[in-house]
Formats: C-alpha cells, sequence, structure tokens
C-alpha cells in the first residue's frame, strides 16, 4: 500500500501546476494522471520498408484524487517527427483531455 500511495501522489504531481500535464484538466477536478511519449515508426510509402521515425504522445488521467470516478485517456499515434519537440506535439492531447473532460463534469458534476 506504501508503494502504491507513492506512485498515487507521483500521478497527482504530473497534474500540479509544475507538472508536465498541468493544464490537461482543471485543477478544480483534483485529477491525477500521466503524460507520455514513445518511439514509433511508419512505412509511409507502403513498400514495407519503415522510413519515417515519429512520436507518440499518450496522456492518462483519473479524478478526483481520492476517490475516482472518471479515467480518461488521449492517445496520439505518430503526432510528429522525432525532432520536433515534445512540448508542441502534447499540446494535441492537451486540448484533446482538456474539452472531453470538461464535456465530462458539465454533464456529470
Amino acid at each position: 500500500k506504501e508503494y502504491l500511495n507513492r506512485v498515487k501522489e507521483g500521478f497527482r504531481e504530473v497534474l500540479s501546476y509544475n507538472g508536465t500535464g498541468s493544464g490537461y484538466i482543471d485543477y478544480e477536478h483534483n485529477a491525477a494522471g500521466k503524460t507520455g511519449t514513445a518511439q514509433s515508426f511508419l512505412d509511409t510509402d507502403g513498400n514495407g520498408v519503415i522510413d519515417t521515425a515519429t512520436t507518440t504522445a499518450t496522456f492518462a488521467a483519473y479524478a478526483p484524487y481520492n476517490n475516482p470516478e472518471v479515467v480518461f485517456t488521449v492517445i496520439s499515434p505518430d503526432v510528429s517527427p522525432e525532432e520536433v519537440s515534445y512540448s508542441a506535439m502534447s499540446k494535441v492531447n492537451m486540448r484533446i483531455s482538456q474539452k472531453v473532460s470538461k464535456k465530462y463534469f458539465e454533464i456529470y458534476g
């Protein structure tokens, strides 16, 4: 239980004002979550040879932190070539999670 609580505290910090997920879900909902990236690859011309390295952005969260009622997961595959910064591509997941979570909380409180 001690280790699980430590992980959960880390998830809460990710969505804090200084965390990598700051702003993904409105702070008033006391959410916890994790951002992430993964290297991914594409065969852009369909010849069976992978020729383009990309990055896949991920975001998962739950709310509220103390008594979870909802989970949000956003995966944006192949959102950028490898050389584009994470901060630029993570905005895709941020915009999606902001809109989805806002609508959820409008409907369900």
